[in-house]
C-alpha cells in the first residue's frame, strides 16, 4: 500500500468509528508523504520516515477518545509538534539544489534518523497517555454498575416511551455504513453536503451510468458531519432494487419502514407520518431508483411516490438512479447535480493501491487503470484479483476476456460483477424500447475517442438519433466537452465480446475511416498541417476500426492499406501507434501481398531508423528489396536501394545512388520527386567519403530538379532538407554567417512541409553554429531547446538523445549548470531505453557527463568521463560509418585538452590537440581545424604561440566565433604582458632614475596638446607616462586643423567622453584638381575615424574655413552608425537607445540639414554662427535635432522676415534661446521659438526686444539681457520695457555696481528717476521677484560685493555662488557680509537659501539652507572689467545668463 493511500485510509477507519482524527494531522502526514516520495536525495530513508510516521497515525486514529483529559490532548499535541518538525526538515531539503543536496547527504541522513527518533518518543508519550485515560475509564465504569440505581432508573424511563415511537424506532430502515475505501469525489461530496445541509427541502437527484459509483457517492454524504449535524438520526436508506421483482415503488417504502396493508391510501398516509417528524428535517436516500421507475407500467406510480413525499416540508430526498434522465413531477434542487464521471487519475491509483497488493512503482497499472477509464467498480474487482495476480498476467487476462474477468465467484451482482451491472443497463426497459441503439452501442465500442454527430449520421443509418438518444438517456454513451460521443472503455469491452456490431454499420464504419485514412497521402505537402489536424482527433478511432478490419474483414487489402497510410503519418509527424504493423504485417504474408508486405517492411525499417520502434532496419530493408525484385516494383527497389546507403562503404553508396538516380530519370512520366531523393541519399554518400564539392553539387542538382517538376510546391520537404544541408556545407567551409542565413531560410519550408525531422534537425544545426560562434549561446540553447521538444514530439528518440547532450554544452556555455544536469539526465534515459546497441548516444552522453564534470571543477572524473567517451565512440554504429564517429571523437579529444590544461599538463594537452586538428582536417572540417590550432597556441612556446594565433585570429573573426576569438585575444594579451614586463625589467635595470609613471602622467596633463604628442615620442617611460592616463587626452575641443594627430589623440583617450573642436581648411575652387582630389581623399580617410568615435565624443566643434564642399563629407561621417564599444569598462549610458554620447554641437559658418541624421540624434545644445545673411535657414535648423533644449544663434547682419512665414513644426523639448546680433532676434519671433519660456537677448537693440516680447503669446517668466546702452537710452519703448521688468520674477545680477547702474536698474523697475547724490546708495525694491541669483566673483572689490542696496519682500529662494573665496580672512569677511546681506533684503516669509562655492557656519533666521540645484559650471559666467560709463555697467549688470 502507497503512504499516500495508508494516511487517507487512517483517516477515514477514524471516522467510521465515530472518531474524527485531527484534520492539521492527516495534513501534515499527508505533506510528509508526499515529500518523501519527491525526494531525490535520501529517498529511502525519507520514505522510512513517512513510513512509520504512516504506522503511528493509523494507531492513534484507533486510540483517540472524543472525551479525551488534557493529558490524552497534551501527547496529541507534543506528536504534532514532532510531525510538524518533520516536514519542515523535508521541506528544507527539497527546496536546495541537488548538487547542495549531494553535498550534504550524510548530514540531512542524521537529521532525518533523529528526527525519526523523535517522533518515536512523541508517540510513546501519546500511548502512555492513552492507556492511563482507558485505565481510569474502565474504573470508573465499575464504580458506576455497583449502584442498581441507574437500572432502575434506566427501566422507569423507558417506561415512558409510547407504543407508537417504539413502532417508529424499531421499523426504521437500517442505514448502511460509510464506505471505508472511498477516494476523490471531494467537490462532488461538497456539492451535495451544501445542498442537502443548507437547502430545506432538498430534492437531489445522482444521475450516472452503470458502476460509476452512485450509490458509494450517496453513502458517504449520507455520514457527512455537516448532514449527521443537521439530520441527526432522521436520515433513512432506502434500496429500491426489489422492484425488478415486479413490486411496487410504494410497497418496498412502506415495507422498509415496517408498514403492511393494502389499502394505498393507509399505506401513504402511513408513509407520512413515518417520515414527518417534529423534532427536526429528515433525509431519506432511494438508491438505484431506475428499478421502481424505468419501466413504462410502473414510472407513473413511482412518479406519484415522489411527488407525495416532496408534500412534507422537512423532507429531503436523495435519488440516485442509472442514466441522464430525471424522474419528472418534481422540483429538483437547482442547479441540477451533474452526472458523475470516472475517477481522476490519482483517486484512480490511490483506489487501486489500497485494494491491490502492488507496489505504487508497479508499470502495469497505469496500463490496466487506463483500459478501466478509472471506473469505480472495475478498479475494485481488478484490485482485487491484483491481490494474488501480477499486473502483467491481468493485462494478458484483459485482452482475452475483457470485462468477463471483472466479477466475484459465483456473485453476479450489480455491486459485484462488471458484465452484470452493464447488462442490466442493456436489458432495461428504455434500451428495448429501441432495438436499434444496442447495434449502436456496439459500433460505438470501437471508436475510443468517440465520433461527432455529423461522422454518426454518414455511417450511422436514419435510426442513428433515435438510438442516440436512448443510449445518452440510460448514461451508456455520454458527450464530452468538445462534443464527441463517447462511450466508457469497461462498456466498450463488453460490447466488443458479447454483441458483435452488425455488418451494414460496419461497412460504412470502414468506408468511412477508410477514407479519411485516404487522407494521410497527402502528409509531408503543403495541405500536410490541415490533414494532420484533421485526422489526429481521430487517430485511436482508426486505429481501433483497422485492427477489426484485419481481425474479421473478408477483405483485408483496404485496412492494409489504411495501415501503410498510418504509418506514414508515424513517420512524418510521430503521431500514432506502430503496433498496428505488427497487426498488419502477419495478414499481409497470410494473403501473399508481397508488394504490400514489402512496403509495411520498409515503413517499419524507416520507424525502427530513428525512433525506439525495435527493428534492424538494414535486415528490414534487405527483405523489403527481395520482395520488390520479386515484383519487379522499380520505386521500391529505388526506394530501398537508397535507403540501404548508409549500411555500406561511401564507395558503395555513391555507386548505388547514381545508378538509382538513372533509373529514376527514366521512369515514365519523370519522377522528379524520387531523382531529387536519390541526389540526395548520393550527397549523403559523398558526405560520408567527405567530399564536399559533390555533396553540394547533389543538392543543387536536386534542387534545381524539384523546380523543374510539374507541381514543385509539393515536395517542401525535399527542398527544406537540400537547403539544410546546403547550410551544412557552408559552416563545414567557413562560410557561418550564409549558412546561419540558409537554416533560417530553410526553417519556414519546413514547417510548411510538416516535417517535424527535418525541423528539428535545422532546430538543432542552428543552434549548435551559434554554440560554435559562441556570441548568443542562450540563443543557441532555445534552438537546441526547440529541436528536443520537436524530436519528442514527432518521436524521433535517438534524434532526441543527440540534441540534448548538445544542449548540456550550450547550458554550460551558458554557466546554468542546473540545466546542465536535468538535459544530461533526460538523455541518459533515452540512452538506457534504446540500449547498448547504440554507441554514439552512449558517447555523446559520456562527452557531455565529462563536460559537465570539468566545469563543476571535478577534473578526474571529466578526465574518466571523457577516455569512456573516446573508447565507446570508437565502436560500431549501426546507423553512423566510422568517418562519423571519427568527427565526435575529435569533440572529445578537444574537451580532453582543456582538463589537461587546466591540471597544467601541457605535453598531454598539445598532443591531442594536434590529433584533433588532423582528424578535422581529414574530415573537411575546416572551422574546427581553425578552433583546435587556436586552442594549441596555448601548449606551445611564447613566439610560437603568438606567430598560431596571429594567423588564425583573422579567420575566428571571418567565422565568427566570438568565444574562441576573445579567448585568442586574451591569451595573446598575456603573453604580451609578459614580454613588456621583461622588457621594463631591461630598462629599469639600464635607466636608475625615472619618475613614477603617475607623477609623469599629471605632469604631462598640464601640457599642450602639441608637447604631449613631443613628450610621448621621447622614450618608453615618457610615452607610458602620457598614454597610461586616458583622461588627459580628452579636452580636445581646440584641436585646430583636422589632422592624422587627432585620431591618434581620440584612441589615446580610450572609452572615455571626448570634448572635440577642430577646423577644416581647404585649397578653394582656384586649386588644381588633383591637389583638391588628395585632399578630399584624406579628409573622407580622417573623417572615417572620428566616426569610429563618435559613440563616446560628448561635445563636438567643427568650423570650415574654406569650402562649402566638405559640408557633405562631414554629414556622411556623422550619419554613419556608432562603432561598437569594445571596452569592458564603459559608463551604462555611452548608448541612450540608438543615440550616441555627443550632446553639444558648435558650428560656424555651415547650415544643418533638415533630414535628422544618427550621430546628431541626443544633441541637446546648438551654437549656430554665419558670416552670410540667409537668416531666414535657421529657422528650421531644429527639425534635424529631435532632443533640442538649447539653441544659440549668432548671425550679425540685418535680417527682417517677410511679411507671410512658413509654418514650421514645433520644437516640444526647447526650452532656452540665445540670440546674439540683430539678426537673431527676428528669426525668433516666428514659430517654433516664440514659444520658448526662457529668452536670453544680447546686444539686441531695444525695438527688437520690444517686438520679441510684443509677439510673444506666453507670458515670458525668466529674461536676461545685454543691452546696448546708447540705443537704449531714450529709446521709445522705455516704458513697455521697464513694466515687463517689474512683472518678471527671475533675475541674475553681478554685484559690484556703481552708483550710475543703481539709477538705471531703480528706473527699470520703478519705472521712475531720481537724482542720485555720490555717497548715497538708492534702496531699489524688486516687488515681485521671486528668485534671486548673486554671482560674487574673484576680480570684485571686497567692499563692493553684495549688492546691500536691494530689497525683495516676496522673495522665495536666494542662491549665491562664489568662484573664488581667497585667503581665510578673506573668507571669513565674505561670510559676514553674506549674513549682512541676507538681513538686508528683508523677506516677509522663510526663503530657500542655495550656496555653491561657499559655506556658513551660521544662518540668519528665516532662511532654510538646501543644496544647490544647479553647479556653478552650469550658468554662463563672464569677466566683468571695472568701466567708467553707466551704460557699459549696465549691459554687464542685467545680461549674465542663468538657465533655470
Amino acid at each position: 500500500m502507497s503512504i499516500p493511500v495508508a494516511v487517507a485510509a487512517a483517516g477515514q477507519v477514524a471516522e467510521v468509528a465515530g472518531q474524527p482524527i485531527a484534520r492539521t494531522l492527516l495534513g501534515t502526514a499527508q505533506v510528509i508523504s508526499e515529500l518523501a516520495q519527491n525526494a531525490r536525495v535520501n529517498k529511502h530513508a525519507a520514505i522510512a520516515l513517512s513510513r512509520r510516521v504512516d504506522e503511528f497515525l493509523t494507531v492513534i486514529a484507533a486510540s483517540i477518545d472524543p472525551d479525551g483529559g488534557p493529558e490524552l490532548v497534551s501527547g496529541l499535541d507534543g506528536f504534532e509538534r514532532a510531525l510538524s518538525s518533520a516536514q519542515d526538515a523535508l521541506s528544507s531539503q527539497s527546496r536546495r539544489s541537488y548538487l547542495s543536496q549531494i553535498l550534504y547527504r550524510e548530514r540531512n541522513a542524521g537529521r532525518l534518523q533523529s528526527i525519526s527518533e523523535d517522533i518515536r518518543t512523541a508517540f510513546d508519550v501519546f500511548m502512555i497517555s492513552a492507556n492511563l485515560q482507558t485505565a481510569e475509564a474502565s474504573m470508573q465504569t465499575a464504580r458506576a454498575l455497583q449502584y442498581s440505581q441507574v437500572l432502575d432508573e434506566l427501566q422507569a424511563t423507558s417506561s415512558h416511551l409510547t407504543d407508537a415511537m417504539l413502532t417508529e424506532l424499531v421499523a426504521a430502515p437500517i442505514l448502511p455504513g460509510r464506505p471505508q475505501l472511498h477516494f476523490g469525489r471531494g467537490h462532488e461530496i461538497q456539492t451535495l453536503v451544501d445542498s442537502l445541509a443548507c437547502v430545506d427541502a432538498a430534492r437531489v437527484c445522482i444521475l450516472g451510468a452503470p458502476g460509476i459509483g452512485k450509490t458509494s457517492l450517496a453513502r458517504t454524504v449520507l455520514h457527512d458531519a455537516m448532514v449527521i449535524t443537521r439530520f441527526g438520526g432522521r436520515r433513512f436508506f432506502v434500496a429500491c432494487d426489489a422492484a425488478e421483482a415486479q413490486a411496487g415503488f410504494l410497497s418496498i417504502l412502506s415495507g422498509a419502514f415496517g408498514l403492511g396493508g393494502r389499502n394505498r391510501q393507509i399505506l401513504e398516509k402511513q408513509l407520512l407520518d413515518a417520515l414527518r417528524s417534529s423534532s427536526g428535517p429528515t433525509l431519506l436516500v432511494l438508491d438505484n431508483f431506475e428499478s421502481a421507475w424505468e419501466a413504462r407500467e410502473s414510472r407513473k406510480e413511482a412518479e406519484n411516490v415522489l411527488q407525495l413525499l416532496s408534500t412534507i416540508d422537512s423532507l429531503s430526498l436523495l435519488v440516485t438512479m442509472r442514466g441522464s434522465e430525471r424522474p419528472s413531477g418534481i422540483a429538483w434542487t437547482r442547479p441540477f447535480f451533474p452526472p458523475v464521471v470516472p475517477l481522476a487519475d490519482e483517486a484512480a491509483r490511490q483506489a487501486f493501491l489500497s485494494i491491490a497488493s502492488i507496489s505504487d512503482t508497479d508499470s502495469g497499472m497505469h496500463a490496466l487503470l487506463s483500459h478501466l477509464e478509472n471506473v469505480p467498480l472495475a478498479i475494485v474487482l481488478m484490485a482485487r484479483l491484483a491481490q494474488w495476480e501480477s499486473t502483467d498476467a491481468l493485462l494478458a487476462r484483459w485482452h482475452e476476456s475483457r470485462t468477463a474477468m471483472l466479477s466475484r465467484e459465483q456473485l453476479l451482482t450489480r455491486t459485484s460483477s462488471v458484465d452484470t451491472s452493464i447488462s442490466i443497463s442493456l436489458t432495461s426497459p428504455r434500451m428495448r424500447a429501441v432495438p436499434e441503439a444496442a447495434a449502436l452501442l456496439a459500433v460505438l465500442a470501437l471508436l475510443p475517442d468517440g465520433a461527432m454527430d455529423s461522422d454518426l449520421r454518414i455511417w450511422g443509418g436514419a435510426s442513428a438519433q433515435s438510438a442516440l438518444s436512448a443510449l445518452l438517456q440510460n448514461a451508456l454513451a455520454y458527450r464530452t466537452s468538445t462534443n464527441r460521443i463517447c462511450v466508457l472503455a469497461p462498456i466498450r469491452a463488453h460490447m466488443l465480446v458479447h454483441h458483435a456490431p452488425g455488418q451494414e454499420l460496419l461497412d460504412a464504419l470502414y468506408a468511412h475511416y477508410f477514407g479519411l485514412a485516404d487522407l494521410l497521402q497527402q502528409v509531408g505537402m503543403p495541405r500536410s498541417p490541415e490533414v494532420v489536424a484533421t485526422v489526429a482527433p481521430e487517430v485511436g478511432n482508426l486505429e481501433s476500426v483497422i485492427r477489426h478490419a484485419l481481425a474479421h474483414a473478408a477483405d483485408p487489402v483496404p485496412a492494409l492499406q489504411a495501415t501503410l497510410h498510418m504509418c506514414k503519418l508515424i513517420i512524418n509527424a510521430g503521431i500514432g501507434s506502430p503496433g498496428l504493423l505488427h497487426a498488419a504485417l502477419p495478414v499481409a504474408r497470410r494473403a501473399q501481398l508481397d508488394d504490400v508486405t514489402a512496403e509495411l517492411l520498409f515503413k517499419w525499417s524507416s520507424m525502427s531508423h530513428g525512433t525506439s520502434f525495435p527493428g534492424d532496419p538494414e535486415a528490414l530493408l534487405r527483405e523489403a528489396l527481395a520482395l520488390y525484385e520479386r515484383t519487379r516494383n522499380v520505386r521500391g527497389i529505388i526506394d530501398c536501394t537508397l535507403h540501404l546507403i548508409p549500411f555500406g562503404s561511401p564507395s558503395e553508396g555513391i555507386a548505388n545512388g547514381l545508378r538509382a538516380r538513372e533509373t529514376a530519370l527514366q521512369l515514365r512520366p519523370g519522377d522528379w520527386r524520387r531523382v531529387a531523393r536519390c541526389e540526395q541519399s548520393t550527397a549523403a554518400a559523398y558526405d560520408r567519403a567527405k567530399k564536399v564539392r559533390g555533396s553540394r553539387a547533389c543538392h543543387l542538382r536536386a534542387l534545381e530538379g524539384l523546380q523543374r517538376a510539374p507541381a514543385p510546391e509539393k515536395e517542401t520537404r525535399l527542398v527544406g532538407y537540400s537547403m539544410m544541408c546546403l547550410a551544412e556545407y557552408d559552416f563545414v567551409e567557413g562560410a557561418v554567417p550564409r549558412g546561419i542565413a540558409r537554416v533560417r531560410a530553410a526553417l519556414p519550408v519546413l514547417h510548411a512541409a510538416d516535417y517535424a525531422v527535418g525541423v528539428g534537425n535545422a532546430e538543432r544545426i542552428l543552434g549548435c553554429m551559434l554554440l560554435e560562434q559562441g556570441a548568443d549561446v542562450r540563443a543557441a540553447a532555445e534552438h537546441l531547446e526547440r529541436a528536443v521538444a520537436t524530436f519528442h514530439a514527432s518521436g524521433y528518440t535517438r534524434n532526441e538523445g543527440v540534441a540534448l547532450t548538445y544542449l548540456v554544452h550550450a547550458r554550460l556555455a551558458g554557466d546554468d549548470g542546473e540545466a546542465a544536469l536535468k538535459a544530461l539526465g533526460d538523455a541518459a534515459h533515452i540512452v538506457q531505453f534504446i540500449g547498448e546497441s547504440w554507441a554514439l548516444g552512449r558517447g555523446l552522453l559520456l562527452h557531455a557527463r565529462g563536460a559537465l564534470a570539468k566545469w563543476q571543477g571535478d577534473r578526474s572524473e571529466a578526465r574518466l568521463a571523457l577516455r569512456s567517451a573516446l573508447l565507446t565512440l570508437s565502436q560500431r554504429d549501426s546507423l553512423r560509418g566510422p568517418e562519423e564517429m571519427l568527427e565526435f571523437q575529435a569533440g572529445v579529444l578537444e574537451t580532453l585538452a582543456e582538463v589537461d590544461l587546466l591540471d597544467g599538463d601541457i605535453r598531454a594537452a598539445h598532443d591531442r590537440l594536434l590529433v584533433a586538428a588532423l582528424i578535422n582536417r581529414k574530415c573537411e572540417q575546416g572551422p574546427s581545424v581553425v578552433r583546435d590550432l587556436s586552442q594549441l597556441a596555448r601548449a606551445m612556446p611564447d613566439d610560437a604561440a603568438l606567430t598560431l594565433l596571429d594567423a588564425t585570429r583573422d579567420a575566428l573573426r571571418s567565422l565568427g566565433h566570438v568565444r574562441d576569438l576573445a579567448a585568442s585575444l586574451e591569451y595573446s594579451a598575456a603573453i604580451s604582458r609578459e614580454i613588456a614586463q621583461c622588457l621594463r625589467e631591461v630598462n629599469a635595470e639600464n635607466s636608475p632614475a625615472i619618475l613614477p609613471a603617475e607623477l609623469l602622467a599629471s605632469v604631462f596633463g598640464h601640457l599642450s596638446l602639441h608637447d604631449r604628442f613631443s613628450a610621448s615620442e621621447v622614450c618608453y617611460q615618457w610615452r607610458t607616462g602620457a598614454t597610461q592616463f586616458a583622461r588627459a587626452w580628452t579636452d580636445l575641443d581646440g584641436f585646430g586643423v583636422l589632422s592624422p594627430r587627432l585620431v591618434i589623440a581620440m584612441d589615446r583617450a580610450r572609452s572615455l567622453p571626448i570634448r572635440l573642436g577642430f577646423s577644416i581648411e581647404l585649397p578653394d575652387t582656384s586649386s588644381p584638381p588633383e591637389s583638391r582630389d588628395i585632399n578630399l581623399a584624406s579628409l573622407r580617410s580622417l573623417l572615417t575615424h572620428v566616426t569610429q568615435h563618435l559613440h563616446h565624443i560628448e561635445s563636438l566643434s567643427v568650423r570650415l574655413e574654406i569650402g562649402h564642399d566638405t559640408w557633405p563629407l562631414l554629414l556622411d561621417a556623422l550619419s554613419a552608425a556608432p562603432a561598437p564599444i569594445g571596452d569592458a569598462a564603459q559608463p551604462d549610458n555611452l548608448f541612450a537607445g540608438s543615440a550616441p554620447l555627443l550632446t553639444r554641437l558648435t558650428l560656424r559658418h555651415v547650415l544643418l540639414p533638415t533630414t535628422p541624421i544618427p550621430a546628431l540624434a541626443a544633441v541637446t545644445f546648438l551654437h549656430l554662427k554665419s558670416r552670410t545673411e540667409r537668416g531666414r535657414a535657421y529657422q528650421s535648423a531644429h527639425l534635424g535635432l529631435p532632443e533640442l533644449t538649447e539653441y544659440e544663434l549668432d548671425v550679425p547682419h540685418a535680417y527682417y522676415p517677410d511679411a507671410v512665414q512658413p509654418t514650421l513644426p514645433p520644437a516640444p523639448k526647447l526650452q532656452v534661446v540665445r540670440l546674439l546680433g540683430p539678426c537673431s532676434t527676428p528669426i525668433m519671433t516666428l514659430r517654433p521659438y516664440a514659444a520658448c519660456p526662457r529668452f536670453s537677448m544680447v546686444q539686441v537693440p531695444t525695438n527688437m526686444i520690444s517686438r520679441v516680447w510684443r509677439d510673444t503669446a506666453q507670458p515670458t517668466r525668466q529674461v536676461v539681457l545685454s543691452l546696448d546702452g546708447g540705443t537704449f537710452v531714450g529709446g521709445a519703448n522705455d516704458a513697455g520695457i521697464c513694466r515687463l521688468f517689474r512683472d518678471v520674477k527671475d533675475y541674475s545680477l553681478t554685484a559690484s555696481l556703481t552708483p550710475h547702474a543703481f539709477l538705471r536698474l531703480r528706473a527699470l523697475v520703478a519705472d521712475t528717476t531720481t537724482q542720485l547724490n555720490k555717497d548715497d546708495r538708492p534702496v531699489i525694491t524688486f516687488p515681485a521677484l521671486a528668485y534671486l541669483h548673486v554671482i560674487v566673483r574673484p576680480a570684485d572689490d571686497t567692499s563692493q560685493r553684495l549688492p546691500m542696496w536691494l530689497r525683495a519682500p516676496r522673495l522665495q529662494t536666494l542662491r549665491v555662488s562664489v568662484t573664488d573665496c581667497g585667503t581665510p580672512a578673506a573668507q571669513d569677511d565674505l561670510e559676514k557680509q553674506l549674513v549682512a546681506f541676507m538681513a538686508s533684503l528683508e523677506p516677509r516669509g522663510p526663503v530657500f537659501l542655495e550656496l555653491d562655492g561657499v559655506t556658513l557656519s551660521s544662518v540668519p533666521a528665516g532662511f532654510v539652507p538646501r543644496s544647490a540645484s544647479l553647479a556653478l559650471d552650469h550658468f554662463r559666467v563672464d569677466r566683468i572689467a571695472h568701466f567708467s560709463h553707466w551704460d557699459d555697467w549696465l549691459a554687464h549688470a542685467v545680461g549674465q545668463l542663468v538657465d533655470l
